[in-house]
């Protein structure tokens, strides 16, 4: 998305795929929703919800609201964006607009994922769709959660505003590929 002339979109889906929000919830942040110091966190209060053309501001799935986290490399960027934002219309302004002080329009907001899909070589499901979504960002920051960072599936569930660990669980721990190499590396010790 840099490359195609979108930086703000480029953070923004950085910041999707590690902090796990949905759509609706990305795009209704602001800067008082982002934390720098003592941790790094976002907080998840509040979601934007699109019916037909029409956006409106409205609480999160299930009405939770939680806290989430980021990379120390998003850090320097996400900064001076908020810091961006903050200054010119506000702490409590939306961080992420296609129009100034207007929630995104998924929509719109497609057609550019689909042009960052396509000058990424990615696989497309026809020529206006991508065959992955933002939606996939999601999964990637719970993998990235639970087998990098190696949190507790509670915390993550919790981060991700699931009902509870085991649909955490259930949605993104699958067998991984090489498991018969790391199950017979773990029980050669035994």
């Amino acid at each position: 998305m840099e490359a195609l002339d979108e930086p703000t979109w480029a953070l923004a889906m950085r910041l999707k795929h590690r902090c796990g929000a949905r759509w609706g919830e990305l795009i209704a942040l602001r800067p008082c929703d982002i934390e720098f110091e003592p941790f790094l966190r976002v907080r998840v209060h509040r979601a934007v919800e699109q019916v037909g053309g029409r956006r409106a501001i409205k609480p999160t799935k299930n009405t939770q609201k939680r806290s989430s986290i980021f990379p120390a490399s998003l850090v320097d960027l996400l900064r001076a964006h908020v810091a961006a934002v903050r200054d010119a219309v506000g702490d409590d302004a939306l961080l992420f607009t296609l129009k100034p002080g207007e929630p995104a329009e998924r929509r719109q907001f497609s057609r550019i994922w689909t042009r960052a899909a396509r000058h990424a070589g990615w696989p497309m499901k026809t020529g206006t769709a991508a065959l992955w979504h933002p939606h996939d960002l999601r999964h990637v920051a719970a993998c990235w959660m639970l087998f990098d960072v190696r949190m507790d599936p509670a915390v993550v569930s919790q981060m991700l505003g699931h009902a509870n660990p085991a649909c955490t669980l259930s949605r993104y721990v699958g067998v991984r590929s090489g498991a018969d190499a790391t199950t017979n590396q773990l029980m050669g010790s035994w």
